[in-house]
């Protein structure tokens, strides 16, 4: 009842058309989130009848179709995650706000979106919900890096595309932190794993909540949550990377060496702009 109450309340309300399809679309991954774990459950058990709920599963992975169709989506994922390697690295060594940092961020961003939504449709193809929630992750990561550009000015208010995404990124940040419990609560300590990225997941998220709420008051917030984002986005995509690549590694380091190295060397990075641009203002 609540729910038609506000779908009636949004109506009324004289909302654009890019707005409309951000809220659809946080519904509908919402949904999937909650319903993703369920079916995962249902398809897997040995218990479960009648055999009509495997119905799905049973067709995407028996077709060749559906084979090819997980085969096209995979080259889409490996070439989107190589051009973000080579188009980060680019950015990030370019001088900042020059023409070859806006032009090679813009196509870090666009293959970040690739590698991202391709990688939400491989884990429905062959389901992997920790992929799922990762991809959500990573791009939010990134769309939070190119949003802020357009708050530059203080006071700059959200709109209904950064709340959306913000939801988005705190119900996928519960879900790993849930996921990961319960798989420590079995023994398994790949749960660490879930348990730190939905930790970040959803710490960001409340933390731009608040930034929602209350408009920063340092000139160059954005800045910093320009850099902090969109190398937390490539420090996603390099730790892919390595997950592929390395193998004589334990499991553990692989998947969190990245994020720790890379949460060091983020800090360094901001205490050396902070610094230079306290230099500047004298």
């Amino acid at each position: 009842m609540r729910m038609m109450e506000w779908m009636k309340m949004m109506k009324m309300q004289k909302i654009s058309r890019t707005d409309e399809v951000c809220i659809h679309a946080l519904i509908f991954f919402i949904t999937i989130i909650f319903i993703n774990p369920i079916i995962f459950i249902c398809v897997s058990s040995s218990w479960v009848r009648p055999d009509q709920l495997r119905f799905f599963y049973l067709i995407v992975h028996s077709t060749t179709i559906m084979e090819t169709i997980f085969n096209i989506f995979l080259a889409v994922h490996v070439a989107g995650g190589a051009v973000s390697l080579l188009s980060g690295a680019a950015a990030m060594i370019a001088a900042k706000g020059k023409r070859v940092h806006r032009q090679a961020g813009s196509v870090y961003y666009w293959a970040m979106a690739a590698v991202c939504a391709s990688a939400l449709v491989l884990s429905v193809l062959h389901p992997k919900q920790f992929l799922f929630y990762v991809a959500i992750f990573s791009f939010y990561l990134c769309f939070t890096g190119k949003r802020i550009l357009r708050m530059k000015s203080l006071g700059t208010k959200a709109t209904m595309q950064d709340w959306c995404g913000l939801g988005l990124a705190g119900v996928a940040g519960i879900a790993m932190l849930v996921r990961g419990g319960m798989s420590l609560a079995r023994g398994v300590s790949f749960g660490w794993v879930s348990v730190v990225f939905g930790a970040l997941c959803l710490g960001l998220s409340l933390l731009d909540a608040q930034r929602f709420r209350t408009a920063p008051t340092e000139r160059m917030h954005w800045f910093f949550t320009h850099l902090t984002r969109m190398i937390g986005g490539y420090i996603a995509t390099f730790t892919a990377f390595c997950v592929v690549n390395v193998h004589f590694l334990p499991a553990l380091a692989v998947w969190l060496l990245p994020t720790a190295i890379g949460t060091v060397g983020i800090a360094g990075w901001t205490a050396h702009y902070r610094r230079k641009f306290r230099a500047v203002a004298r």
